[in-house]
């Protein structure tokens, strides 16, 4: 039933009712049949998320069931929820049992291109962002900065082919460009039902963005391991430049 609203995305209001409220409707639908559902996404979820190493050892049918319904998720979440950068980060999180409430939090303001700026799209930092809790440092230290840090790296180079993907996908990472790409208006204000509404059409493109980052978190690290070591090698030649100047 849920699966139905959002792919009669197409129809949106010239084709009768509209998507948000298709979803509503199956959010109550939902209540009537007794579904379970969990605070912040309000999702039908499994009772214990599967950990990425779980993950690893399943068929590629039941790894490609699991990233569908992240898209799934992030197309609803938009809809019902708002805010880009959550949605996504939500269905990354909730499906694939990474990260906490805090790294949630802390995404809150990201939406409409960073805090409606329209500039980087927020769905992808959400991504991003879902990436770095697999993949991230965890600390600051001393010993080993950032361009000499594997885990940064791997961030950094993930990351990367996640840029990479939606600029093929939508043409642009930038939220002004992203929204047009996708038919949206851009309203700069939610205060008429029309702007309002026109929000969900961006479940285009959480639905996408979740997608491609669960598929990169989610490939093995030897398929990142050349860029990785051509990015240390450059920055252990940096290292001996600054011991033959003193610097070090």
């Amino acid at each position: 039933m849920r699966r139905l609203a959002i792919e009669r995305d197409t129809a949106y209001p010239e084709k009768g009712i509209s998507l948000i409220t298709q979803v509503y409707a199956v959010g109550r639908f939902n209540k009537r049949i007794g579904l379970r559902s969990f605070s912040h996404g309000g999702k039908m979820m499994p009772e214990k998320p599967i950990s990425i190493k779980e993950i690893r050892k399943l068929s590629e049918d039941a790894k490609e069931k699991l990233i569908a319904k992240i898209e799934q998720d992030a197309r609803y979440n938009e809809v019902k929820y708002f805010g880009c950068c959550q949605v996504v980060l939500d269905a990354l999180q909730r499906n694939l049992d990474i990260g906490n409430g805090g790294a949630f939090r802390a995404a809150s303001g990201l939406l409409g291109g960073v805090a409606m700026a329209r500039e980087v799209c927020g769905a992808l930092v959400g991504g991003v962002m879902g990436i770095g809790l697999v993949y991230g440092r965890a600390s600051l230290t001393t010993e080993n900065v950032g361009p000499e840090n594997l885990k940064f790296l791997e961030t950094r180079v993930r990351g990367s082919r996640l840029c990479e993907r939606f600029r093929e996908k939508f043409g642009s990472l930038r939220c002004a460009d992203v929204m047009v790409s996708v038919g949206r208006k851009g309203f700069p204000r939610f205060n008429t039902l029309e702007a309002f509404e026109d929000h969900a059409k961006c479940e285009k493109v959480t639905g996408p963005a979740s997608r491609f980052a669960a598929e990169i978190i989610l490939q093995p690290t030897e398929l990142f391991t050349d860029e990785i070591n051509a990015l240390l090698d450059d920055i252990r030649q940096i290292r001996k430049e600054q011991q033959t100047q003193g610097k070090i």
